[in-house]
């Protein structure tokens, strides 16, 4: 991302707030509630989105089809259920390979950049210009119950150790001052700006052809035409 947005000339500012996930009617579970398939599932909800910003309808892609891609790419095998022993998430990096060289249930990405969850900036104008992030977040403990995820304490151990209740995926797709809304287990889940830097620990951006209308315009402006040249200049 830093090399997409040169720092000169000056790149423009983000907006305050950038809101691409309130239109969207629904968000389903995709099996992560049962699977260690939230990678997917994000996935999957990145392309709804998509879908749904640009032609007003998007696939509710069946259970089947999510554990198709989940085996794919994170090697899971079907006769061992939820929990068995080849349950065990994706690799981030892994997937969003898959992605781009062999497609996610019909749909490839032109591309990916990663970007620096530490930079606030980055992570605004990535989720304002392409609509989501795809990121991992090592959650603590303490917020397994939590409906949101709030600023944690300064001091990051016991219940709130990075990492404690174990790793997820979510894309978050709105921000405002002082925070992210992400999609997360069906579900609209915000996140605090002090949790995001304390926890994620990887972020990508997807340059998504279906994040592009028939008028060959994202909803936020981008031109396709541009996109394309732009990432054979990166």
């Amino acid at each position: 991302m830093a090399r997409y947005v040169k720092p000169v000339p000056p790149a423009p500012k983000p907006p305050a707030s950038a809101d691409w996930i309130t239109k969207v009617p629904s968000w389903d579970m995709y099996g992560n509630d049962q699977y260690g398939d939230c990678v997917i599932a994000a996935m999957a909800h990145i392309q709804n989105q998509a879908q749904f910003l640009t032609s007003g309808k998007f696939t509710d892609y069946n259970l089947t089809q999510i554990l198709s891609m989940y085996s794919a790419i994170g090697g899971y095998v079907p006769s061992d259920g939820p929990g068995g022993p080849s349950d065990q998430g994706c690799d981030m990096l892994t997937a969003l390979k898959y992605w781009k060289t062999s497609g996610f249930l019909g749909s490839k990405i032109l591309a990916y950049m990663e970007v620096d969850p530490q930079n606030a900036m980055q992570v605004e104008q990535a989720i304002a210009q392409f609509g989501s992030l795809f990121i991992g977040v090592n959650l603590p403990a303490a917020v397994e119950q939590f409906l949101s995820w709030p600023a944690p304490p300064a001091d990051l151990t016991g219940e709130w150790e990075p990492g404690s209740w174990g790793g997820h995926c979510v894309p978050p797709m709105d921000y405002t001052p002082g925070s992210q809304v992400c999609v997360s287990w069906g579900t609209k889940l915000s996140i605090a700006d002090p949790f995001f830097t304390a926890y994620c620990d990887e972020a990508y951006v997807v340059l998504f052809p279906g994040w592009v209308a028939a008028n060959g315009k994202s909803p936020s402006g981008l031109s396709l035409t541009q996109l394309q040249i732009d990432i054979a200049a990166l």
